[in-house]
């Protein structure tokens, strides 16, 4: 059974809520054990919705932590990110989105706040597993992350077996920004927060599996939750996918890093990523500790019909 830490940035869309489902669905089942769960983002907040989401699966137990500093200001994330995407005019749209602060209190527990710093949590629950027997699943910012093997790195390279990450372009080339100077082909998780990035694919002690933005894009779920007015992550389905099924980007990280669902991915051999000045990802094969993970296109219904059945059992575990 993994033993699993999981750092997000709920709040910024509904697919973190849906793999948080995942995972205390799992948890709560006994088939893998979820150690922490930590936010990204620097607002007490996002560590209340996360436990709101938690309580409600039973497991209200778990040690949840949020980020002491964090460079992005969301509350500009929208217009800075979406709205200068020159050619997604689709994303216009994203104004009408309710606000991050606005959506997380939809969740949270209450409104109180938590004061347990990220990196405590971690550090916390890195010191007191065996050697070689962590998972960390980032499916937000690397921020927490970072911090991690640069203060920490000792400690993070003996106890942390791999890295799960979902972030990252390796599927499609770039777009251009307003100025049209500048190619984009980086991911949100990535660019938001680009110092950390590369410091965290710079590492070389770090073994770094990485599920990219497009392996969850084509997979819609959100089916299984309909009706369930008191699920927590049915409210983030219904503020930001407005009823609408949506990809399930952070979902298929969750499954993947559970070690449940291995018949469902391919592999990549070993080799390295690297992050460019504007967040343009690389792999390359070879020398180094990453490998590139995909769904393989046989099992893309087999996933979306196992998230959608794992949703419509709400926090019933029979």
């Amino acid at each position: 059974m993994k033993n699993i830490i999981i750092d997000t940035d709920l709040g910024f869309d509904c697919d973190d809520a849906g793999a948080l489902a995942i995972a205390n669905y799992l948890h709560k089942k006994g088939m893998i054990n979820i150690l922490a769960v930590t936010h990204c983002v620097n607002k007490e907040i996002g560590a209340q919705a996360i436990q709101g989401i938690n309580k409600f699966y039973g497991n209200g137990d778990i040690p949840i932590g949020y980020a002491d500093s964090f460079c992005l200001n969301v509350d500009r994330v929208y217009e800075e990110f979406f709205l200068k995407l020159k050619y997604r005019q689709d994303f216009k749209g994203f104004k009408q989105k309710p606000s991050f602060y606005k959506f997380l209190n939809l969740i949270a527990e209450n409104k109180k706040g938590n004061n347990v710093n990220a990196e405590t949590v971690i550090i916390d629950k890195l010191f007191s597993s065996r050697d070689k027997s962590i998972t960390f699943v980032g499916i937000g910012q690397l921020n927490n992350l970072a911090t991690i093997i640069e203060k920490h790195s000792e400690i993070s390279r003996q106890k942390i077996e791999k890295c799960v990450l979902m972030c990252g372009n390796f599927s499609q080339q770039g777009e251009y920004f307003d100025d049209g100077e500048t190619l984009w082909n980086g991911e949100f998780n990535i660019i938001m927060d680009l110092k950390s990035s590369q410091q965290v694919f710079a590492d070389k002690n770090l073994y770094i599996d990485v599920i990219d933005y497009f392996q969850g894009n084509d997979i819609l779920t959100g089916e299984g939750l309909v009706g369930q007015f008191d699920n927590p992550v049915y409210k983030a389905y219904l503020a930001h996918g407005k009823g609408r099924e949506c990809p399930s980007w952070d979902l298929i990280a969750v499954m993947y890093a559970s070690g449940l669902y291995d018949d469902c991915f391919e592999v990549s051999e070993y080799g390295s990523i690297n992050v460019g000045k504007y967040g343009k990802t690389t792999f390359k094969k070879g020398k180094g500790n990453h490998r590139l993970i995909k769904i393989k296109s046989e099992k893309k219904d087999a996933i979306r019909q196992e998230i959608n059945y794992i949703f419509a059992k709400g926090n019933k575990n029979g």
